[in-house]
């Protein structure tokens, strides 16, 4: 059984971004991705997908394409709340 990996929104944000500052986690995380994500099973949510949506930046295509094919998990209204409320 493979470990599960949570990915949210900074994973396809760093791989599809090209900033030069950001050119070392960039980088890694495009290595990580391309040879050892299937080490892992994958998920993400529905909140990283409408995360990855919002706004209007370059890359915003490529980010979610990249999310496409994951496994979402449920989101319960629970886990919606605010933490000071639960």
């Amino acid at each position: 059984m493979k470990p599960t990996v949570y990915i949210e929104t900074t994973i396809p944000s760093y791989y599809c971004d090209r900033r030069s500052e950001l050119m070392h986690d960039i980088l890694r995380t495009r290595e990580w991705w391309d040879h050892e994500q299937g080490d892992y099973e994958c998920l993400t949510s529905p909140v990283v997908v409408e995360e990855l949506m919002r706004g209007d930046y370059p890359t915003r295509g490529e980010c979610l394409k990249l999310v496409e094919a994951l496994p979402l998990l449920e989101v319960t209204p629970h886990q919606l709340q605010p933490w000071e409320e639960r």
